[in-house]
Parts: C-alpha cells; structure tokens; sequence
C-alpha cells in the first residue's frame, strides 16, 4: 500500500512511520476526499493493540500518513520459523481479538487483517497495523460486482509475476473472494486464518496461485488434522465457528472470541490433561518427566478440589467437571478401506462409551447419485483401547446397525438377497432374524424396554420386539404431505419418541414429537434430523448444512426451553439427511469430518475418444445442453439453478429465491423449467413446477405440489413433458400438458395424468426423436434396468441386459439410445456409455446390440449430449485427483458437559 519510512517528528521529538500513498491515491481527487474522511475515522482508535494514526501530511504531490512506529518483526516473520507454542498463540491471538473488539466498536473494519499486518513487539505486545486502510485505499466497487485481483485488499509487486500468491488472498472470507459486501464477520474469518496459521505454521486455505487459493476459500476446508495433537476442543470450535463459510453461522462478534481465548489462557494446562493423540485411538502418553509431573500433580489437585466442591454442593447441581476433549482419531482400517458414506446408519457408540462400531468397505465413489441404492459393507468393531478395528459381519450386506442398551448385541440391517433386521451376539457369533423390511431402514434405535425401532426410506416409524422377533408395528401416522419419518430416538422416560419428518426422498427437516402410549403428534419447530436427547436437559440434532444444534427441552411438557445454538460444523453428511454422527449414553459424541471431494470437470469426448475440456473444476449436477449448443444448465451442490455460457465459460444462477434439481430447457431453449421450491422454507415448504424465461429475473410457480415433482423430458414438436414423482412405493412417471402464454412462454393447463406407476421406482425418462416412445430407468432396491415404452404407456420392452447407472438417458437424433453403466462393480466411481441402435417403424420398435462410446469413461453419473450427437458432456477428475479416503473420526468427550456450559439452564 505504500512505502513505509523510518522518521522524526521534529515538533514533538518522536520516531514515527511514514507510509507514501500511492500515486493512484495521491492523484485522485475523489479517492483522496474519501481516504481523508477515513483517515479521521481511523485516527480515533486509541488501544494499546493498535498503531495509532496520528495524521495525513502532505509535501508538494506527496501524500503521506504519520503512523505510531512499532518496533519489532511483523507475525509472517516469526510464523516462517514454525508455529507458537500453543500458550503463547492464545495470548497473541487473544491481544489481535481485542484490537478488533475495539474497532467493531466504532464500526471500523480491518479488511486486510493477516500475519503480514500484526507485529510483536520485544515486551510481548501485539499491535495490529492499517486498520481500515484497505477501505479507504480501495477504488469505488465495479458495477458488476465481480472481486478482481486489483480490486483486493493489498497489491504487492510480486502479484504481477505468473504463479506468485497474492499475499491477502489466503485470508480473503469467501464473501470477500466473491466480491460481496463485507462486514466485520470478514474480520472474523480472517482472525480465524491468523489462529489456524499460529498453531499449525501453515495457512489454513493456500493454492498454487490466486485463483487456486480461492478456490479453496470457497469450496474447500482447513486441514484440521495439522493442528497440534491434543489441541483443546474449545480451540477447535473458535476456528471452525470462526472459518464458516455462511456468514450466519459465523462467529458474530468478534469479543465471543476474546472470552474464549482469556478463558483457555486460564486454563490450558488442564485443557491439555489426558489429551489423544491424532494419529492413534490410544491416550499419548507424554514423553518428558516433568510433563508426567505435571500432569500428576494436576490431577491430584483436581480430585481434591472436585472432592471439596462435591461436599459443598448437591448431587446434580453441577456436572461439568469432566474434561473436554475433542479428538481425530485413525480407525485402523488400512489404506484399501474406506468409511462407507452410502450406509444409513454409518458410525455408533455403545451406550457406555466404550465400543465404536461402524461399516467400512472397499474404496468407492462417494457421489450419493451414484446408483440410487444405499449399499453394505463390513460391520467393524473396536474397543477405544485397542489401535485396530475387526470386521465382525461379511461384506456388502449391512447399512445400518445399532448396539443393545447393554451394548452386548448388535441389531443390523442386510441388504442382500431379502432385507432383514437381525440380532447378533459379537463374542459368541449366534445370529437370528427378528423381521423382514420391505424398505430401506434411515435411524435405528434400541429401546430400554427391549424393542428395536426404525425409519423408512418412504413411511412411518415402526418397531419389533427384539426378543419375539415376528411382525413390525407402526408408531407414528403419516400426516399430508408428509412421505418420510425417519432417524427416531425414544425419550430415555418412554412417555415419547423424537423423529423427523419429510415430504421427499430426499431431505428431512421438520422436528416432531409422538406422545406414547396415546396422543396426536406435534411439531417442535426445529428445522433438523438424526435428534438426540441429553441427560442435561438438551436435544441436539443436525440440520441440513451439516451443524449439530443444541435446545434446551423439558421432557416432560415435551417442550423446547430457549433458542437453538449452533454447536459444531463440519459433520459429514449426504443424499437423504444422512448425518454420520451418535453420542452415546454417558455423553460422548463421535462423528464423521466433512471432507468433500474435489470438484470434477467437465469434458467434451466426441465418437473417436477425443477430450476437450468445456468447463473448469466445479460441482456440476444433471447437465443438459441447449438445443442450439451454446449453454448449459445444471444444479450445484448449494441446490441452486445455474445457466453456463459454453463458449465464455461463465455461470450466470437463474435465481436467488428458489432451489430446486434437474432443470429441464423448454424446446426453443427460450426457458428453463424445473422441480423445487422457496429458500426461506428448504425442506417443509411447499413444492412447485418452476419456470423461467433465459434472461429474465422473475420466476413462474407454474403448479404447487404435494412432493418432489421434477420435470425431466419434454416431447418433441408437442406439449407434453414426463415429470418424476414420489409415493410411498418409491417413485412414478406422470404426464402433464403445457400450453403456450401471451408472453411466448409455457403454463401449465392442469392436466395430469399417470404414465409408469408399477411398484418398482421409475426415473429418469427421455424421448425419442419422433415424440412417439420413452425411454426411461426402473429400480426395484436391488437392480436398476432401462426400458421403453410407447408414449401411450403400452408395449414396455426391457433394453438392458446388465444394471445400468441411476442418469438421464439420451434419445439422438440417428435414434440411438445411450445410457450409461458401470465401469465395474459400481462402487469404483468409473462409468460407461453404453450406444444400442434403435429401428422405429410406425408402431414398432426393435433394439440392435449395444456398443460402448470409446474411452468416454466418466467420473460421475450426469452427462449430456450435443444437439448433434457427435460429442458426450462427462465428468472427469483432475490429473492425478482422487477420492479422499475416508478412515478416520471425530471423538468428542464428555460433549453433554460442553452443551451444559453452552445452554445452560435456568
């Protein structure tokens, strides 16, 4: 921003710091009005952790501030030689929080804070430098609001070399490296990247050049497993709230954070007592005598004191006395096995703590579209003692399971040939079957009176005894539009079961309570899934981002006490609310981290195997190309409608008020016509047949509905589209009719009428090119096959001979149909294309054997084809890119007392 001299104020007898705006400033009558009017803003900070501006001087064209001089290395300087000791980094850390916390106060934000601009002084004082400055520097914002590298807080020289790091970009908060307005939660991201970078000696989000570490900043997460072993939880929660990608669920202010850092400054001998080791389940044992010391005597001192306390209070009255730990631990599976995230029920504690039980199985892709079926894997066993895992159930078989309230049976679901609940008793290996389930089972639970409990993939909670086995009752009702209850969990009292309610396939999201043994159910108004209830007093339970919240709750009006609070992010999570997470009955939590792959590119591959790429790294879900063959349209990861220029690479998102999932282009690609509904209300609102005209804003609620309704294929040179919708059985083609409006665009004219209704799920269908036939996919849980019929429904052929992939087909003009399989076993991740010719006569249809299209191999289930047939759209992985391995998880100790101390109660 400016070089920066050594001088002498003359008149007052003080070395100071002059900074020499540059010409660009200096030469800039408006830009230097505005950096003026802030300049006097600035110079009204006066803290001891801020240098202080003392004027704006001016010498002929020169232009220069007076600054307080600050002797000593800048942060970046001491983090080249390796990260703080952690007592150390709290006390820096805790001196950068004030200096913010003063500056917020009078609505002053840094927006360039980062190493480079904090210096330590030699008396162990930390003074934070140009507050402020990059606002007042800045030029006014482009009207297309679009962040471009000279628009960033800090230009260096170096910027102008090819592959050099812009120095502020790997602090930038992702609504800074978007171009977005900035608050003082941009602060708050960055103090956050300076914590990260003080413990560990490296950046939290660093690429190989500006745009690379943007993209992380963006897309990616910290790695969290670089900090120091043992780290206390509370460190960890301030930087995961601090390093929140949704500026709602970051940290809102700044001195919530200078509370924890005095807080664990107190303490951070006893935070560090009987801490784990990353690498291994085991407790580290540490390595010195006087740690051992230490530690002893620590220990000694806290047994006496908590003896004392205990005598001076009643039972109950305080429980929070256990230490807090939080730790990543390596499962001891291998580098050949990974977590399975298709499973439902993923990862479990035993009720006492002691035994973690979880499915593994071999590497796979860990798209949730892959083949729309949940698949098994090994049932692993392992006591928290022990530094590996065995398999105790075969392969490919079990997606959820759970522990009895003794912890000695497990009950589990199979998945093979029938899907059955069953017992299973670990030490001796006796198994017996309790029932047969007709759907996929999300949340299982063990009841205290001895029953087995369960959600469905479509339908109510129901329950079996897990002594007599035999038929399963139902619990709760299904109330329109409701389609899913799933995830339960029975108050520890019995007098009522907790479970979550959809009115989809996909999410659930609305909280709601069953009375028991009689009474109507009602909503809690919690917008969640996978609810747990504390013995503190507290249900915690995931929403759809991936956050556990915490409410205080009475358990006996079956009523929340209070405001939810966001407790931790970062939980894995998928396709149909999975959450990876449990916490066992003595209050320990286990989860699973996020840890989203790579995005993928997207790659054009004509008909002799030839790849070009069309667009760069991102998350691109149910392409379809233009009829022309200039744009794109797709959902992302965020549910949001985004259009693509293919020529000039360039996103442009259809709408900010609604979500939605597989847009579908009206015939003359004038609009775009999709499945979704309004942001404000994600998973309970109402949902809607969406349109909208390309290049306008407004968006058209063409037909409300009770569930997920996707339009998927439009007949061509007609007005009727084939829309996917679910039922209790799984899923139904319906055929709706459209008329053109005043305007050039569609409406719908009301007329609906069943298409594919057998009890298998029918997905994903595509016209042929005269309009008179349908290709589409039907799944019955263990296959999933293409098949065609005539348009009026009838003479339905079979075209697959081995299971194809959950994707669109596509009908080309030369009338070949092309699907797409898996490479192998389905689970690598690897798809095919498979190309069989069709014959159209009059009434009949006939199919020729199937070819492959060469070396179209793709990444993901999404494709799409050019108007002219002669180049496939496909996901591939970058060079040398691969599917994170997935072998550790998160153990949370004594997390009930950590909720207590967050939600206390009155």
């Amino acid at each position: 921003m400016g070089e920066v001299y050594r001088a002498t104020d003359k008149k007052l007898d003080r070395e100071v710091a002059i900074k020499v705006l540059p010409q660009s400033v200096a030469q800039d009558k408006e830009r230097l009005a505005r950096f003026e009017r802030e300049a006097k803003v600035l110079a009204q900070l006066n803290h001891p952790n801020i240098a202080t501006v003392y004027g704006l001087e001016q010498s002929g064209e020169t232009r220069a501030l007076i600054l307080e001089l600050v002797e000593g290395d800048d942060l970046s300087v001491r983090l080249k030689r390796g990260p703080l000791p952690v007592d150390e980094a709290l006390e820096v850390c805790k001196q950068i929080a004030e200096a913010l916390e003063a500056a917020h106060e009078k609505g002053i934000i840094h927006r360039d804070l980062k190493p480079g601009n904090i210096k330590l002084t030699e008396d162990g004082k930390v003074k934070v430098l140009d507050f402020g400055l990059a606002k007042a520097l800045e030029d006014e914002p482009s009207t297309s609001g679009v962040l471009s590298v000279e628009d960033s807080p800090t230009i260096t020289d170096a910027f102008t070399k090819p592959g050099t790091i812009l120095g502020t970009a790997a602090y930038m908060s992702p609504e800074q490296a978007r171009g977005k307005h900035v608050d003082k939660r941009t602060d708050i991201w960055a103090f956050g990247c300076v914590i990260f970078e003080c413990l560990t000696g490296k950046k939290a989000f660093q690429g190989e050049d500006v745009t690379d570490t943007l993209a992380r900043i963006i897309q990616g997460n910290p790695a969290w497993s670089a900090l120091p072993p043992g780290i206390p939880s509370t460190i960890q929660l301030l930087l995961r709230k601090c390093l929140s990608k949704d500026r709602k669920k970051r940290l809102q202010h700044i001195d919530d954070a200078r509370l924890d850092l005095e807080y664990l400054k107190g303490n951070v001998a006893s935070c560090f007592e009987n801490r784990l080791d990353h690498a291994s389940p085991s407790f580290v044992q540490t390595n010195t005598i006087l740690r051992w010391v230490v530690t002893i005597c620590l220990f000694v001192l806290f047994c006496i004191t908590t003896f004392f306390l205990g005598r001076a209070y009643s039972p109950g009255k305080d429980k929070s006395s256990n230490p807090i730990l939080q730790t990543r631990m390596d499962l001891g599976i291998g580098d050949d096995t990974d977590l399975n995230l298709h499973a439902t029920t993923l990862i479990k504690l035993s009720p006492d703590g002691s035994k973690l039980g979880f499915i593994a199985g071999s590497p796979q892709s860990q798209d949730t579209f892959s083949l729309g079926v949940h698949q098994g894997g090994y049932l692993y066993l392992r006591s928290l003692n022990q530094l590996n895992a065995q398999p105790h159930l075969s392969a490919g078989v079990i997606y959820a399971f759970c522990f009895s309230p003794e912890g000695d049976r497990i009950a589990f679901v199979e998945s093979s040939e029938l899907r059955r609940i069953r017992i299973i008793k670990p030490n001796s290996g006796e198994v017996r079957t309790l029932c047969e389930t007709q759907k996929t089972v999300f949340g299982i639970e063990w009841t205290s009176d001895d029953w087995i409990i369960y959600g469905q993939g479509k339908g109510e909670i129901k329950r079996v005894s897990a002594d007599r086995g035999g038929e399963s009752q139902t619990m709760t009702v299904l109330q329109q539009p409701e389609l899913v209850h799933r995830f339960p969990c029975m108050m520890p009292t019995g007098n009522a079961l907790l479970y979550s309610v959809g009115n989809s396939w996909g999410s659930v999201g609305l909280i709601k309570v069953q009375p028991i043994p009689e009474g109507d159910s009602f909503s809690l108004g919690l917008q969640g899934h996978h609810v747990r209830y504390l013995s503190s007093g507290h249900l915690i339970y995931l929403d759809h981002t991936g956050s556990i919240y915490g409410v205080g709750f009475d358990p006996n009006a079956l009523k929340v006490l209070g405001k939810p609070k966001l407790l931790i992010e970062g939980i894995e999570h998928g396709f149909g609310s999975l959450g990876h997470m449990d916490v066992s009955s003595k209050g320990d939590l286990v989860f699973v981290e996020d840890q989203k792959d790579l995005p993928m590119k997207l790659v054009w591959v004509d008909r002799e195997g030839k790849s070009e790429s069309a667009m760069e790294a991102g998350f691109y879900f149910g392409p379809r190309i233009s009829p022309d063959g200039r744009s794109m349209i797709c959902f992302d990861e965020n549910d949001q409608i985004m259009l693509y220029d293919l020529k000039r690479k360039t996103p442009t998102r259809l709408t900010e008020d609604y979500y939605g999932h597989w847009p579908l282009w009206s015939p003359n690609g004038e609009s775009v016509f999709w499945g979704g509904g309004k942001r404000d209300d994600p998973t309970n609102g109402p949902s809607y047949l969406l349109s909208q005209s390309v290049g306008k804003k407004s968006t058209k609620e063409l037909h409300e509905t009770s569930g997920v309704f996707f339009p998927m294929a439009w007949q061509p040179r007609g007005n009727r589209i084939v829309c996917f919708t679910e039922t209790l059985q799984g899923g139904d083609l319906v055929m709706i009719t459209m008329r053109g409006d005043d305007d050039g665009g569609w409406i719908f004219d009301g007329d609906i009428s069943g298409f594919q209704t057998s009890p298998a799920s029918e997905d994903y269908p595509c016209f042929s090119p005269d309009g008179n036939w349908v290709a589409f996919t039907a799944s019955d849980d263990q296959e999933t096959h293409l098949w065609v019929c005539h348009i009026d429904g009838t003479r339905l052929t079979k075209v697959s001979n081995h299971q194809v992939a959950a994707a669109t087909p596509y009908w080309t003009e030369q009338d070949e149909l092309i699907y797409m399989i898996p490479a192998t076993s389905g689970l690598s991740g690897e798809y095919e294309l498979s190309i069989v010719q069709t014959t159209i006569k009059e009434q009949t249809i006939s199919f020729g054997n199937p070819e492959l299209w060469k070396h179209a191999i793709s990444h993901g289930v999404s494709f799409s084809i050019n108007p002219e047939g002669s180049r496939v759209l496909i996901h591939k992985r970058e060079e040398g890119q691969k599917p994170v391995h997935r072998d550790h998880i998160v153990l949370f100790q004594n997390f009930e007392d950590y909720v207590r101390t967050e939600i206390p109660l009155e």
